[in-house]
C-alpha cells in the first residue's frame, strides 16, 4: 500500500478530532447506496471510553443528519455534501437506512479499542494457536509475575545456572539477616519490565546469557575488593600521616569527629557494616535482579 493512502490528522486537544473522525467515518458509509458499508470498516481507538464516545457520536450524527437538529450537524452536512459531491437529501435518505442497519446489525458496528481487536483474531485462530475456546485475558501484571516466578523458582533444582544464582540469592539474604523467601524481591524488581522507559535496556540485556551475568559478577567482586583496598590505603595513609605530625585529632576543626574521623572510617571500611550494605546494594539488584529479568522475559 502506497503513503498516499494514509492520512494523518494532528491537532491539539479540544481542537476537534472527534468530529473531523466522525465526518471521515461518515463519508466512508455515505459515499454509495449500501446501507451495510460500515460492516467492512474497522475503527481502532486506545481506551473503551473513546470507543463508546465514538460509537455514540456516529449514531448521534446520522440521527441529526435525518432532522438537521443544531448547527453543528449542519455544518458537517455542509462538509460532507462538498466532500462527497451529494445533493444534501441523498444523504439524509441514506443516513437514515445506515442508522437502521446498524441499530439492527449492532454487533457489526466495528468501533473499539486495540485490545478488543486482538482478543477477537486470538479467539479467532484459538486452533491455530492451540489454545482453548474458553481462555481469558489477563490484565493483571502482578498476577502474571507471580506466576512467572514460581515456574522460574521450580526450575531450582534442575537448571545448574539458575539454581546457582538462585541459591547465592538465598544465602546473601541470609547473611543480611533478611529473610529467606526471595519471592517478593524478584517480584518488586521484575515489575520494571512493565515500565515503558526501561523496556528498551532489557531488550539489549536479553542478549546477554547467563554466563555471562555470572561471569560480570566475578568482575564487579575482583572490582568492589580492589575499590575497598583503596579507600582502606588512603584511611591508613590518612590515619598515618596525621599522627607522624604529631597531631591530635582534637586539633582539627570539629575535634575527632572532624577530618580524623573520616580517615578512619576509610580505614575501617572493609570491617564497617555500613559500608558493605552500600557496595551489597549496588551489586545485588544489579546482578541477580537482572539475571532473574532475562529469564522472565526469555
Amino acid at each position: 500500500m502506497s503513503q498516499k493512502n494514509f492520512t494523518v490528522y494532528r491537532s491539539s486537544a479540544g481542537s476537534g478530532k472527534t468530529f473531523t473522525l466522525v465526518k471521515e467515518y461518515l463519508k466512508l458509509i455515505l459515499a454509495d447506496d449500501d446501507c451495510n458499508k460500515f460492516r467492512g470498516i474497522l475503527a481502532i481507538t486506545f481506551t473503551n471510553k473513546a470507543a463508546e464516545e465514538m460509537k455514540q457520536r456516529v449514531i448521534d450524527t446520522l440521527d441529526d443528519l435525518t432532522v438537521l437538529k443544531n448547527e453543528q450537524t449542519k455544518s458537517l452536512l455542509e462538509q460532507v455534501k462538498s466532500e462527497l459531491n451529494l445533493d444534501e437529501n441523498i444523504i439524509k435518505a441514506r443516513a437514515k437506512k445506515i442508522l437502521n442497519a446498524i441499530l439492527h446489525n449492532y454487533s457489526d458496528f466495528a468501533i473499539g479499542t486495540i485490545d478488543s481487536f486482538t482478543h477477537r483474531i486470538i479467539r479467532s485462530f484459538a486452533n491455530d494457536l492451540k489454545i482453548g475456546f474458553n481462555f481469558e485475558v489477563e490484565l493483571d501484571a502482578e498476577l502474571i509475575l507471580e506466576h512467572v516466578i514460581d515456574v522460574l523458582i521450580s526450575k531450582a533444582g534442575s537448571d545448574e545456572d539458575i539454581t546457582k544464582v538462585l541459591v547465592e540469592f538465598i544465602e546473601s539474604k541470609i547473611e543480611d539477616e533478611k529473610s529467606w523467601k526471595i519471592e517478593n524481591n524478584i517480584l518488586g524488581f521484575s515489575k520494571n519490565l512493565f515500565k515503558e522507559d526501561t523496556c528498551s535496556h532489557f531488550r539489549n540485556l536479553k542478549k546477554i546469557s547467563i554466563k555471562d551475568f555470572l561471569a560480570l559478577r566475578s568482575l564487579f567482586y575482583k572490582k568492589i575488593k580492589l575499590f575497598e583496598n583503596k579507600i582502606n590505603e588512603v584511611g591508613k595513609k590518612g590515619v598515618e600521616k596525621i599522627k607522624s605530625k604529631n597531631i591530635e585529632f582534637k586539633d582539627f576543626l570539629n575535634g575527632e569527629k572532624g577530618l580524623p574521623k573520616y580517615f578512619e572510617k576509610l580505614a575501617l571500611f572493609e570491617k564497617d557494616v555500613n559500608c558493605w550494605c552500600l557496595i551489597h546494594t549496588l551489586w545485588q539488584p544489579l546482578m541477580t535482579g537482572n539475571f532473574i529479568l532475562i529469564k522472565l522475559m526469555a
